[in-house]
């Protein structure tokens, strides 16, 4: 096999940064050399040890109150909400809250879910993710030894200057957490908020911030209500890069406990929701119109059925709410890769976790 060459302007530039002790040389690694290893789950298939697992979802819906049970489990040992596998083992876990009051919040609902609170460290100071902040937040890691960390909202343990949406100052961030995670088999649990316009309807797209929050998470959960029973909440996986999809787990808030059930609940139907009296108005003409057009076929052929809908003023987004709310499924025809397929409409017979 011929080789080529490393250009003279490159290799003159990598022996200026050699003798400055500025570079370090890459490290070459045959694949056969590499040993495989199996995933470490604390929760399966949603929350691995040694990951970021991102948790998504919109203010006062009950995000603290579910990582609140989660640390109690993961602090008494036993079994996480509809997960019948082995029970997990005692553990500490680190509880990073800047929007909880300890007294007055995080205190309360810990007491609630029975944590084992001895096994339960959180910090009174705040700090951020700067190089001093992750020198002291290591350390602390190191000292605890928690199976799970929880930092809620995760945005804001960053530095005041740090663009969100830009990669290139969320990775650094992000990055060196997740050597951290592996570093210490500790599973790292990422708050976030759901944006004001949910991602259009679009799970990928709906946490606040850079996409490369998402990107460097391996497992991503949301956490919402359903917009037509706001007692009934969720929580949907929407990504995973380790194992199978989870099925969506329910829960409930009442009378100052949680519990959780099953449900059918899709992360479709959690952004569904709209916000004001015009914008019901406006849903409910987008879900009228194609239930009418649902009457008259069992199937639609989704470009000629977006141009009717554009032609009364019904737009893109509406339409994907009510084909949430109606439970429709987009089917490809055709040569997949020719001109001539095409994407097709169809209610579906059973729910399911489509576009997660």
């Amino acid at each position: 096999m011929q080789v080529t060459a490393i250009p003279k302007v490159v290799s003159e530039q990598l022996k200026l940064v050699k003798s400055g002790g500025e570079g370090e040389r890459l490290e070459i690694v045959r694949m056969d050399t590499v040993e495989a290893e199996d995933v470490r789950w604390l929760w399966h298939p949603f929350i691995a040890r040694g990951k970021l697992t991102g948790f998504t979802g919109e203010a006062g819906i009950g995000k603290s109150w579910i990582t609140c049970a989660l640390a109690s489990v993961a602090s008494r040992g036993g079994w996480f909400p509809n997960c019948p596998e082995s029970p997990s083992e005692p553990a500490n876990v680190l509880f990073l809250a800047s929007e909880d009051g300890l007294r007055d919040t995080l205190k309360p609902r810990l007491d609630s879910v029975r944590a084992d609170q001895s096994r339960v460290f959180t910090v009174q100071n705040h700090f951020a993710f700067d190089t001093v902040g992750f020198l002291r937040f290591e350390n602390l890691i190191s000292e605890i030894r928690p199976a799970l960390v929880i930092i809620d909202p995760f945005f804001s343990y960053l530095s005041g200057g740090l663009n969100i949406n830009l990669a290139t100052e969320i990775r650094p961030v992000t990055s060196r957490l997740a050597a951290i995670a592996e570093s210490y088999d500790a599973a790292f649990l990422l708050v976030r908020h759901v944006g004001k316009a949910r991602g259009m309807g679009e799970a990928r797209a709906a946490g606040l911030g850079s996409i490369d929050f998402r990107a460097v998470c391996r497992s991503e959960m949301l956490i919402g209500k359903n917009p037509d029973n706001t007692q009934e909440g969720a929580i949907v996986q929407i990504k995973n890069n380790l194992e199978e999809y989870g099925k969506p787990v329910g829960y409930e808030i009442k009378d100052g406990q949680i519990f959780f059930k099953e449900t059918n609940l899709t992360a479709q139907k959690i952004l569904s929701g709209t916000k004001n009296e015009d914008e019901r108005e406006a849903q409910s003409e987008a879900v009228a119109f194609l239930r009418e057009l649902f009457s008259k076929e069992a199937e639609l052929e989704a470009n000629l059925a977006i141009k009717q809908a554009e032609s009364l003023g019904i737009t893109k987004p509406m339409l994907r709410t009510a084909r949430a709310k109606l439970n429709v499924e987009c089917i490809k025809r055709g040569n997949a890769f020719g001109k001539n397929s095409k994407w097709y409409w169809r209610v579906k017979e059973t729910s399911s976790q489509e576009g997660v």
